[in-house]
Formats: C-alpha cells, structure tokens, sequence
C-alpha cells in the first residue's frame, strides 16, 4: 500500500459510479493485481491519491486501487 507520503495532503470524497454491480479495489494501480475489496455502485469512498488514471482509495476499513473511470468526485 502507499506511505503517508505518497498521500495527499487532503483527501477528497467520492462515490463509485459503473453500470455494473461492484467496483474492484487492487491493490497495485493496474487491472492484473489482485483485488483486496470490491465496493458496491453508489457507495462513498475516499480518494487518497490519483496514479496515473488510478485513485487511491479507502471505503471503511479497506483501501486499494481503482480505476478513475468508475469513480465520480464529490465537489
């Protein structure tokens, strides 16, 4: 996972947006790593960080990697 330094300063909050039923969270930002957590569509997440397409992010307790294209920001 990320240290505190590669966080961001602020965290931003978002909701998962996709036509299907769960979003997977993976634990490196790319589609082959294993998924350490799915979340369902309209839930909230925290966006930690942003990774080349990839959010970093936190739903509860658990945190992984997902693609941007499935995750609308909350501003």
């Amino acid at each position: 996972m990320m240290t505190d330094r590669q966080r961001l300063i602020c965290a931003q909050t978002a909701t998962v947006d996709l036509e299907r039923d769960r979003l997977a969270l993976h634990a490196k930002p790319n589609e082959g790593a294993p998924v350490t957590a799915q979340v369902a569509d309209g839930e909230p997440l925290t966006v930690l960080a942003n990774r080349g397409g990839w959010y970093f992010v936190r739903h509860g307790q658990e945190e992984g990697y997902a693609h941007a294209d499935y995750i609308t920001l909350n501003y």
